[in-house]
């Protein structure tokens, strides 16, 4: 079976891709921080379209750091982002696991194998790559995903870990994508079955 991504956003945001054109998530990351060190709660909801009172629960439960000074980081942007992807199809505990094992060395100890902004920048590169050639194959996957981690060479220890961590992260966005769009077709049906007869 084929994954096939119609990304018409930036993965986890609700920015129109073609608005940025020639750059990936990463660089929509930068490009919002570009004069700040930190950005608010309102401006998190509106690239991210999630309220605040989700963000508010994903810090209590330990699933997001605390600001610093009510300003969100790099980082913790990029975390949400990536959260948002796949929350349609993982549960928020599943994801938390998936986040802390990515974080893990090879001895399972805690460290920070890749920061969350260039794992967030690998995933739309690959969305984007698989968005353009119209879907892929399980096996093209996984050989894009070597392919984008070869670029961090030894600052990528856990290499395996990530490209099976990268593996289910896109397979859950795209299921999370087609489970949006049987969704959205579910309701026009229903509101064909509501329309009062003529």
């Amino acid at each position: 079976m084929d994954l096939v991504l119609h990304n018409t956003c930036f993965p986890g945001t609700v920015i129109p891709r073609e608005d940025f054109a020639e750059i990936d998530g990463e660089g929509l990351i930068d490009s919002i921080y570009f004069l700040t060190q930190g950005i608010m709660l309102s401006q998190i909801r509106a690239v991210s379209g999630i309220d605040g009172t989700t963000l508010q629960n994903w810090v209590k439960r330990g699933w997001l750091v605390n600001t610093v000074a009510k300003r969100y980081s790099k980082d913790q942007m990029a975390r949400i982002l990536i959260i948002n992807m796949v929350r349609g199809t993982m549960h928020l505990e599943q994801i938390d696991t998936l986040l802390r094992y990515i974080h893990q060395d090879v001895n399972g100890e805690s460290g920070t194998v890749m920061s969350e902004v260039k794992l967030y920048g690998c995933l739309s590169r690959i969305v984007d790559r698989c968005h353009r050639k119209g879907g892929m194959d399980h096996e093209e996957l996984r050989s894009m995903i070597r392919e984008e981690l070869s670029v961090f060479g030894s600052q990528c220890m856990a290499t395996q870990r990530l490209e099976t961590a990268l593996q289910i992260i896109l397979i859950a966005y795209v299921s999370s994508l087609a489970r949006t769009s049987a969704l959205s077709l579910f309701e026009t049906i229903r509101a064909e079955l509501d329309a009062p007869e003529r």
